[in-house]
């Protein structure tokens, strides 16, 4: 993150989105942010906290937004959906807070986001294409994807770019290491894949899949066997999104860094396929995913 903190900016005639996980669930929310600074006509503030291993990771792709902080307190009482200490209460109740929290209250679309008014802090995912349909600028044109390319070799371009070819992402290493994330998110199989990979033949006739992974031997070990694949090495993050994009069609992971990389490519007549358990049994029942989905892609 460049240092891009505004020393005094007016918060109760701004909007400001706290930023948590990784790249993509950043862009989620930039997104949802921006979307509610567009309707209100007010400046867009991000937010970092020190819980955010992650960091800001915007800039990756070409955004630039600029930055606030706020007290400790604010930032608690931004993860709670409603007021849990007597303090709480009492600065509720007075109209103490520095902005008004909002807390995302279920994982899938929520219209309220849109009755908010200046002056809030926003806290969540925001996981929902239904989100970015109410953005004045695409985000295509948002997010910088012919800069990013002009770090990528020419020869990985092409590859991506000739033929009709396939992006497929396979998701493993924060999953297999942080035991909350996998208690949430679980693994996506090889049978999806090879389900995915049955589908995809039929409709679109590929010329060659490009599989992009985390964890690129694993890839191999899973998918070795396919025939007309490319296993592309690791890149920074930027640059494999970049990539995924240009691709013609794509089977997607359980990732929102992998929903990013179908959803910024521009192609026509272009084939998703999503997995349909894009969370653990356990997660899914308290989570409702469809909203995530855009209509026309595919669900498996």
């Amino acid at each position: 993150m460049t240092d891009q903190t505004v020393a005094s900016p007016n918060l109760r005639k701004a909007i400001i989105v706290k930023l948590q996980g990784g790249l993509g669930n950043q862009i989620f929310q930039y997104m949802a942010g921006r979307a509610l600074s567009d309707l209100r006509a007010a400046p867009l503030y991000c937010l970092v906290d020190e819980g955010n291993v992650h960091a800001s990771q915007l800039e990756l792709v070409g955004l630039t937004p600029a930055y606030v902080s706020l007290p400790d307190y604010m930032i608690r009482r931004g993860r709670k959906r409603r007021d849990s200490l007597p303090m709480d209460f009492v600065r509720s109740t007075l109209k103490l807070w520095p902005v008004t929290p909002v807390r995302e209250p279920h994982f899938h679309y929520w219209d309220g986001l849109f009755d908010q008014q200046a002056g809030c802090l926003l806290t969540g995912y925001w996981q929902s294409h239904k989100y970015l349909e109410k953005l004045t600028c695409p985000v295509n044109e948002l997010i910088d994807i012919n800069g990013i390319l002009q770090t990528v070799a020419p020869e990985a371009q092409a590859l991506v770019e000739e033929g009709n070819t396939v992006c497929v992402h396979i998701r493993r290493g924060d999953y297999l290491k942080e035991p909350s994330a996998l208690a949430v998110h679980g693994i996506i199989g090889p049978e999806y894949y090879e389900r995915a990979r049955t589908l995809m033949d039929a409709a679109q006739a590929p010329t060659r899949y490009l599989v992009f992974s985390d964890d690129t031997a694993l890839a191999r070990e899973a998918l070795g066997h396919w025939p007309n694949t490319t296993f592309m090495d690791r890149r920074r993050q930027e640059q494999d999104l970049a990539l995924m994009s240009r691709c013609r069609h794509h089977i997607i992971a359980n990732s929102s860094f992998s929903w990013w990389g179908a959803a910024l490519a521009s192609h026509t007549s272009q084939t998703v396929v999503a997995p349909r358990y894009w969370f653990t049994p356990q997660a899914l029942r308290k989570n409702y995913v469809l909203d995530l989905i855009p209509d026309d892609w595919v669900l498996l």
